[in-house]
């Protein structure tokens, strides 16, 4: 089922349970996805409609960062549950050890010495797991990898 489709139906499904926070946020990604398209004057493809569930999961993931250094527990709650409604329609997100092991093989093939050539790692890299990992956790991952092995 398209992630539209399923928005749609969880937001009926929202509405008839009474969860109110619920069908606020699902409402708030399908208006995200409609002002997508209303730019684009076009339809959104899965994959354009992955990348902007991802923007916002990674606006939350900031956000409750950014609550939690202000003592402001009540929005940090609000974010954590908008981001856990969203990651359901996010493809399913890869492990650190998968990444690890992915960026492991790209710095083999690439034949990477050094971490001036994490420019180099992540433009190869960040194709192959768009959408799958944030491209601050494939950095942090590269890096340590990049310190253990020089």
């Amino acid at each position: 089922m398209k992630i539209k489709e399923q928005l749609s139906q969880d937001l009926k499904q929202s509405m008839i349970a009474g969860e109110k926070k619920r069908r606020d946020t699902i409402r708030y990604l399908i208006a995200q996805i409609k002002n997508a398209e209303i730019k684009k004057q076009d339809e959104l493809e899965e994959t354009e409609i992955s990348d902007l569930l991802l923007k916002q999961s990674q606006q939350r993931t900031e956000s409750i960062e950014a609550y939690s250094e202000a003592n402001r527990s009540d929005l940090v709650d609000q974010e954590k549950f908008e981001l856990e409604i969203i990651k359901q329609y996010l493809p399913k997100q890869l492990t650190q050890e998968e990444i690890s092991q992915l960026v492991s093989e790209s710095i083999k093939l690439l034949n990477i010495t050094s971490q001036k050539e994490i420019g180099k790692l992540m433009s190869d890299i960040m194709p192959k797991l768009k959408g799958k990992a944030s491209g601050k956790e494939i950095n942090k991952i590269a890096m340590q990898i990049l310190n253990t092995k020089l």
